[in-house]
C-alpha cells in the first residue's frame, strides 16, 4: 500500500508510557506537528512509602505545555469519545503498554502507528531490547509500522538498523534506539506528507517473540556458558536485574546478590579449575572468578541486598568471598 499525500502538519494523538517514549513526544513537536492530547497509563504507587509517580511521558508532556489523558481503559466507549474529538490524524504508540481495540483504531483519519524497538518481524512483544542481547544479537533496530490487531504483525512503514556494543546493557541500547526511533519517525511523517511511503508485509514464518520480563527472568543459571550469562546480565539490566545466591563457606551464610557487571574471561586464560558450574574458582581485587558450565565469569560489580554496590575488593573483604564459595 502506497500512502496518498497527507498534510505536512498533522494532528497526532501521542500514546506512551516511559522515559523510551519521551524522545519521540518531543520530536515530532520540534518538527511542527500538533499533539491535541497525549495518553499515557495513571500515576502508580511505588517504592516502600507507596507514593503515586507519575509516568515519565506524562511529566514532559506537562511542561510541554499539552493536554493530557490517563484512562485505566482507553477502549471504553467515553475514552474513545474523547480520542474522537481531538480530531487527529495519525493515531502514534510508542510503549504505551496496552492492547487497543479495534474502535481505537480506527478513530486517526489516516493511521494509526507504532514504533518498536526490533528489526520486525523479530522480536514481537513487551521486551525487544532485553531479548535481542540475551540471544547475543550484534544488532538490533526500530521499526515504524502500522497497527492492527495482532502484535506488532503490521506492515513497516519504516526501518533502521543499529549495532549493538559488545558491553551494551539492555537500558543503554534502549536510549539510544529511543532518539534513533524519534529521528526515523519524524522523517516518515514528512515521506507520508509527500505520499512517498510504501508499506512492507512482514514475513509471519520469521517472526519471534519478546514476551514482557517478570522478576524470576533475571535469576542467573551457572549451567549456561560463560558468553550466555554475560549477555543475560547485560539484558536484565535494568530491570529485572540479574541476580543469585551466594554461599559463602567462611561465614557461613547465604548473600541475595545482584550481579550489575561481569566480563567474560577467555577460556585459555585460566587452568582448567575442575570446578563446579557456580563455584568460585578465585576471588581478588580484579573480579570474583566464577565457572560457569563453559568457561569462567569474571562479577566485576556486584549489590547485596539492602547494600549498595560494591567492587569485588569490598564485596571480599566484606564477606570473606574465597575460592569454593557457590552461586546458585
Amino acid at each position: 500500500m502506497i500512502f496518498a499525500a497527507a498534510p505536512s502538519r498533522l494532528r497526532i494523538a501521542f500514546l506512551g508510557t516511559p522515559e523510551a517514549a519521551v524522545p519521540t513526544l518531543r520530536a515530532i513537536l520540534a518538527a511542527g506537528h500538533e499533539v491535541p492530547v497525549v495518553i499515557t497509563n495513571p500515576d502508580r504507587r511505588k517504592g516502600r512509602g507507596g507514593r503515586t509517580v507519575p509516568s515519565p511521558v506524562k511529566v514532559a508532556a506537562l511542561e510541554l505545555g499539552l493536554e493530557v489523558f490517563q484512562p485505566e481503559n482507553l477502549n471504553l466507549p467515553e475514552s474513545i469519545e474523547r480520542l474522537e474529538a481531538a480530531g487527529i490524524d495519525v493515531l502514534l504508540i510508542v510503549a504505551y503498554g496496552k492492547i487497543l481495540k479495534k474502535a481505537v483504531l480506527e478513530v486517526p483519519s489516516l493511521l494509526p502507528v507504532n514504533l518498536h524497538f526490533s528489526l520486525l518481524p523479530l522480536y514481537r512483544g513487551a521486551a525487544p531490547v532485553a531479548k535481542a542481547i540475551a540471544e547475543g544479537r550484534t544488532e538490533t533496530g526500530v521499526s515504524l509500522q502500522r497497527v492492527v490487531r495482532r502484535l506488532d504483525a503490521g506492515p513497516v512503514l519504516a526501518a533502521e538498523r543499529v549495532a549493538i556494543g559488545p558491553e551494551e546493557k539492555a537500558g543503554e541500547l534502549m536510549s539510544r534506539l529511543a532518539g534513533i526511533g524519534a529521528r526515523l519517525t519524524v522523517s516518515t511523517f514528512d515521506e507520508i506528507a509527500r505520499g512517498r511511503v510504501t508499506e512492507t508485509p512482514q514475513n509471519d514464518e520469521a517472526a519471534t517473540l519478546a514476551p514482557m520480563l517478570k522478576k524470576s527472568d533475571g535469576r542467573i543459571d551457572w549451567t549456561r556458558s560463560a558468553a550466555e550469562l554475560h549477555a543475560h546480565v547485560r539484558a536484565m539490566d535494568p530491570w529485572p536485574g540479574a541476580t543469585t545466591t551466594y554461599t559463602s563457606v567462611a561465614l557461613k551464610k547465604e548473600i541475595h546478590l545482584a550481579v550489575l557487571e561481569c566480563r567474560r574471561v577467555p577460556l585459555d586464560s585460566e587452568a582448567d579449575s575442575g570446578a563446579e558450574p557456580g563455584e568460585v574458582v578465585r576471588s581478588n581485587s580484579e573480579g570474583i572468578l566464577v565457572q560457569t558450565g563453559s568457561g569462567h565469569l569474571a562479577l566485576t560489580l556486584v549489590k547485596p541486598a539492602g547494600k549498595r554496590a560494591q567492587t569485588p575488593r569490598e564485596f571480599t573483604n566484606g564477606y570473606r568471598s574465597a575460592a569454593g564459595d557457590r552461586l546458585c
